[in-house]
């Protein structure tokens, strides 16, 4: 049926008759501008969100990537790092690409590299996003007809909120410029899904099948299982989805776990490199986090955690909108793919009792998926939709400037500014200890003090700096000089929510 509509549109854009040819060009150049300014939209708020948004959103974003590729720098022992390290229970992969990127780029500072990395990670979440998009083009006749000036007023409403909810939803922005687990597993994740839905749908007619095609989206997928294990689940369910209703033919779906075993070898051979001998993280992992239940150690939720965290993280109204389509969904299309593929992931973890909200990051990919399947909720509702966009368009302009992490900032400035540096007094609580010692943004030399008295001493001039939280000033006279103070001209309230800081060269 779509193939017929999609072939009369195709008939009727050739068949223009000479008084139309000149309409037909002004919406072609229409469109091509437009989809101009949106490239250059998507590429200006990642390339903000990506210079802007600093630091971790988790500490494992930090210490199981950044920490663990100090170690293969030789600047870390294995006694400095988490215990996860002993275990050999993560993946080398990202750790082995930042331990790549240092190698490469030497003369980089530890911020410019972590830059690039935000920088690759928005560029893999563009690519995932215009991919899906691409694969699901015959799905409904507003993408056939794009370039087309017969287009209802409904269609461009649907284009609309897709393209918004693909590239701007602001915390899908948020987590697609992360190099952490979570947004790299779930982008592989999407990639793969994209590759893979043209050959086994029969509304899908872009590409022909082909085994090259399916070891491809096994790989993508294999690649998904290592960055993020919990991502297993949800190739399993996309799996089961592709047999069942999508009819894949078992040679095909075999070919699909070649790709994933073979992305898995990779991995094999990386981890072999890191840790220096043969090893099954993904094995060390299942063991130490569901067998031993090392991870009840750091805290218990209720099973409505996750709801109620989407509800509350995401902003009120959006995610009680998500949440709503989500339960619709289940509903109304129980054989839908995105049924298959979140509903065990969401149940398994629901049934474990530590939980996270960054373990469902991996499905943030997957929202323009969800609106896809229950676009009529938010179409028929135009006014519920204009508010959510303005909620989303607020908040888009607050993480696109804000830095994660508001420590970075002040490991910058001392780092760039004060290379020479060999003293750093505190009266507050160690900057560079978190959950763990922060080696990354610290230069070996500096050596940190924790001092009850402001403004010490300095016995070797020009090489010591002080800092603190406070708003104390140093006594008159004295050699100490403040070089640097965040949000001094914020309100005394918004500063206690930003953790001021004071910095001053002696």
């Amino acid at each position: 049926m779509q193939k017929v509509e999609s072939s009369s549109l195709l008939t009727r854009s050739k068949s223009f008759c000479p008084e139309h040819y000149k309409t037909f060009m002004i919406n072609s150049r229409t469109s091509n501008t437009a989809l101009t300014v949106l490239v250059a939209l998507v590429i200006v708020v990642y390339g903000l969100a990506a210079f802007f948004s600093t630091g971790y959103n988790h500490f494992d974003e930090h210490f199981q990537i950044l920490e663990f590729s100090q170690y293969k720098m030789g600047v870390l022992s294995k006694a400095d790092l988490p215990w996860e390290f002993k275990e050999q229970m993560r993946s080398a992969l990202q750790p082995s690409m930042v331990y790549l990127l240092q190698r490469i780029f030497s003369s980089f500072d530890p911020f410019t590299i972590a830059f690039i990395l935000r920088l690759l990670s928005a560029t893999l979440s563009i690519c995932a996003a215009t991919l899906l998009t691409y694969s699901l083009k015959p799905m409904f006749p507003t993408f056939s007809t794009f370039y087309n000036f017969h287009k209802s007023s409904n269609e461009k409403k649907f284009l609309n909120y897709y393209i918004l909810i693909t590239f701007f939803t602001w915390f899908g922005v948020l987590q697609a410029v992360r190099f952490s687990s979570e947004n790299w597993s779930g982008q592989f994740f999407v990639i793969g899904l994209a590759i893979l839905l043209p050959s086994i749908t029969p509304r899908f007619t872009l590409f022909a099948s082909s085994y090259w095609r399916f070891l491809f989206t096994g790989f993508c997928l294999g690649l998904a299982f290592c960055f993020r294990y919990h991502t297993g689940i949800l190739i399993a369910g996309l799996l089961l989805w592709s047999l069942f209703i999508g009819k894949i033919h078992l040679r095909f779906l075999l070919t699909i776990v070649l790709g994933i075993c073979s992305a898995i070898t990779l991995e094999l051979f990386v981890d072999r490199w890191f840790y220096g001998n043969w090893v099954l993280p993904q094995i060390n992992y299942f063991v130490q986090t569901l067998v031993l239940d090392k991870v009840s150690s750091f805290g218990i939720e209720p099973w409505w955690f996750y709801f109620w965290k989407v509800f509350i993280r995401a902003i009120p109204p959006i995610g009680l909108t998500i949440i709503i389509a989500f339960f619709y969904l289940i509903i109304t299309k129980p054989k839908s793919m995105l049924v298959w593929v979140t509903v065990p992931f969401l149940l398994i973890h629901t049934g474990i009792g530590h939980k996270e909200i960054r373990f469902v990051f991996p499905l943030i990919p997957l929202i323009p998926l969800l609106f896809l399947e229950t676009a009529q909720l938010l179409i028929s509702h135009p006014r519920l939709a204009k508010f959510l966009l303005v909620c989303n368009g607020i908040a888009l302009l607050i993480i696109i400037f804000r830095p994660v992490d508001n420590y970075i900032s002040v490991y910058q400035q001392i780092y760039r500014d004060y290379p020479l540096a060999k003293v750093l007094y505190t009266t507050a609580p160690n900057p560079y200890q978190r959950i763990l010692p922060i080696t990354y943004y610290k230069r070996p030399t500096l050596k940190v003090i924790e001092t009850p008295v402001p403004f010490p001493i300095c016995s070797q001039p020009s090489v010591c700096l002080f800092i603190t939280n406070t708003e104390s000033s140093p006594p008159k006279n004295s050699p100490w000089r403040l070089v640097f103070r965040k949000y001094e001209h914020y309100p005394s309230f918004v500063k206690k929510m930003l953790s001021p800081y004071s910095l001053y060269y002696f």
